[in-house]
């Protein structure tokens, strides 16, 4: 949509992202390379901090989600280093995914705990301006895509729909009307985003201690903000099928590199077609809720292992 367009309708958007947001989970890619439209935190003895602001896209969604598997494989049998499997899964797009498939086999069997160590990863991608990164000033005022997890789109649920309002009311209760609900993704009357990033002893990294703050215009003038916005990148192109890799290739690799075997999958009578449907909800979404991610899992630190191994 035009500038003009959005910036008429942004309060009528308020409703539509408010359904969004409190119904989001269930799965909406992320490539493996280097690509320069993403700004990733930088972290220095497993801290970094930085100040960001969400950003109304052109397009009609503010932010867009995928699936992803990282899992730790057999050890190669020439060089004696570990593998890795890190691959899109294709649940994000509605479509049945082999490792999918094989950890709810897994789960079905009573063997929970294998089925937790593949489990797949929810990822989110919006629209961000650098406000301040000293790690890196270069990317101040640039406006990039951001990957994050479900600790910080809780934050975003949150400044939405606050869990309380001004009089203690919680969201279920029929009077519940906050006065302070923030639309993060704004280019007016949004807040910026303080990201305050910890690796626990576990690995994983924590972004308990980010904030919303500061209300008010990404920019002084309204041609800045139309430049931010005119800016922004396309949302639609991260679940673009070109960006995943076909049932039989991913089954392939899964076997090769996870299970320690490798199968011809050229001619797989159980290979779905590339527009089947999904599991149905008594398999693939029921076991997905039984073990989403509850902290974002560091997949910088995952990929630094393999380097350091190689």
């Amino acid at each position: 949509m035009s500038f003009a367009e959005m910036k008429k309708n942004r309060k009528e958007r308020l409703q539509t992202l408010h359904q969004s947001l409190t119904s989001a989970g269930q799965g909406k890619g992320k490539d493996q390379y280097v690509d320069d439209r993403f700004w990733k935190l930088t972290c220095k003895e497993d801290v970094g901090s930085a100040t960001i602001r969400f950003l109304q896209p052109k397009g009609d969604i503010e932010y867009t989600q995928y699936y992803d598997h990282g899992i730790k494989g057999k050890t190669h049998p020439q060089t004696g280093r570990p593998q890795y499997y890190i691959e899109k899964s294709l649940t994000s797009l509605g479509l049945k995914d082999p490792v999918s498939e094989y950890n709810s086999m897994l789960w079905n069997a009573g063997h929970e705990d294998k089925a937790r160590s593949m489990k797949r990863r929810l990822h989110y991608v919006a629209n961000i301006i650098v406000i301040k990164d000293k790690a890196k000033p270069e990317t101040e005022g640039n406006v990039f895509l951001f990957e994050f997890g479900a600790q910080i789109f809780k934050l975003i649920q949150e400044a939405f729909e606050p869990p309380m309002d001004e009089e203690g009311r919680k969201p279920d209760d029929p009077e519940y009307s906050p006065e302070n609900r923030k639309n993060v993704f704004d280019l007016w009357e949004g807040p910026n985003f303080m990201l305050d990033a910890v690796r626990k002893s576990s690995g994983y990294r924590t972004y308990e201690n980010s904030r919303f703050v500061k209300k008010g215009p990404v920019a002084k003038t309204e041609e800045l903000i139309e430049q931010i916005y005119e800016s922004t990148h396309d949302l639609e192109d991260i679940l673009d099928p070109k960006h995943f890799k076909s049932y039989d290739e991913l089954k392939a690799r899964f076997h090769k590199i996870v299970l320690g075997n490798e199968i011809d999958v050229g001619a797989s009578e159980d290979a779905p077609s590339s527009r089947e449907e999904a599991p149905s909800e008594s398999t693939e979404a029921s076991f997905a809720s039984n073990y989403e991610d509850d902290d974002d899992i560091d997949l910088d630190s995952l990929i630094g292992e393999l380097n350091e191994e190689k």
